[in-house]
């Protein structure tokens, strides 16, 4: 299996393995990966001075670093900030600033059942849709809504901003919003979402979703699962075909990172040696 254009990427990083040292830790320096810290995770358990030691660490054992911004309570399109959201995402973006990100990754968390039937009235149930019909398109509310927090994410912040698939159905909720936000908007593209979340499994899509986001696409987050759960296991040990998803990646996508996203240390080398790279 071969990846593009580059041959170090990312790897998901938890703040638990900055505070002690760790086997990660030297992994990632020893293959020159950089990492992307899980801000989901814990980093509002640690003061400024211990980011200060951590992005040190960071700074100088690794090629470089990104932040996946927090998202469990970020959800900017489906209600208005109460100012909760804003307070959280402001703390996480002056932390970020200490690790010098290259990138950031927001989840926008578009659900149509939410949008659809919350707000318009009707429900365009889970079945197979047209990617680009009636069922995906994003409520003006949850636009509007979206616009003006991402906006302040990008006014706080120099690093490019990458919009992640979770829920989604549809490339076409994330590109619409992407389209209004600028240049410095990306697509991340998470393969493993698109194959539970997206019941990619069941509706083996992939290539109309590349058909419709493939020059959007400027990033990746690459874990295995079996269809039924978010598992996050190695590259491949579940079931989707990973082979077959690169062959449309590298024909759809010029340029594009990556960060493997596995929970344990061991599914971590074992992505990295199915794909190809260490």
């Amino acid at each position: 299996m071969a990846i593009n254009n580059f041959r170090h990427g990312y790897a998901s990083v938890f703040f638990k393995s900055l505070k002690q040292p760790s086997m990660l830790l030297k992994f990632l320096s020893k293959n020159s990966i950089k990492a992307e810290l899980a801000f989901e995770y814990g980093f509002e358990n640690y003061s400024i001075s211990e980011h200060r030691e951590f992005a040190k660490i960071i700074l100088n054992e690794l090629p470089g670093a990104a932040i996946h911004l927090p998202y469990g309570s970020i959800n900017p399109g489906r209600k208005d900030d109460d100012g909760q959201m804003l307070k959280k995402i402001t703390r996480a973006l002056e932390i970020a600033f200490l690790y010098h990100p290259e990138h950031l990754v927001g989840h926008p968390n578009y659900d149509r059942v939410t949008d659809r039937a919350g707000v318009t009235g009707k429900f365009f149930g889970l079945k197979k849709t047209e990617l680009l019909g009636p069922a995906h398109r994003p409520s003006q509310i949850f636009l509007e809504r979206s616009i003006t927090f991402w906006q302040k994410v990008l006014d706080s912040s120099p690093a490019k901003l990458y919009l992640e698939n979770t829920y989604e159905h549809s490339p076409l909720p994330i590109l619409t919003l992407i389209a209004s936000l600028g240049e410095r908007v990306g697509y991340c593209l998470d393969i493993g979402h698109w194959y539970h979340f997206a019941m990619g499994r069941h509706w083996d899509n992939f290539k109309d979703w590349l058909d419709l986001a493939g020059d959007k696409v400027n990033h990746l987050h690459l874990h295995d699962n079996n269809g039924d759960s978010d598992q996050h296991i190695a590259v491949g040990d579940g079931l989707i075909d990973y082979p077959a998803v690169f062959t449309l990646i590298n024909q759809y996508c010029q340029s594009y990172t990556y960060t493997v996203e596995n929970y344990r240390l061991e599914d971590l080398k074992n992505s990295f040696k199915c794909l190809e790279i260490i």
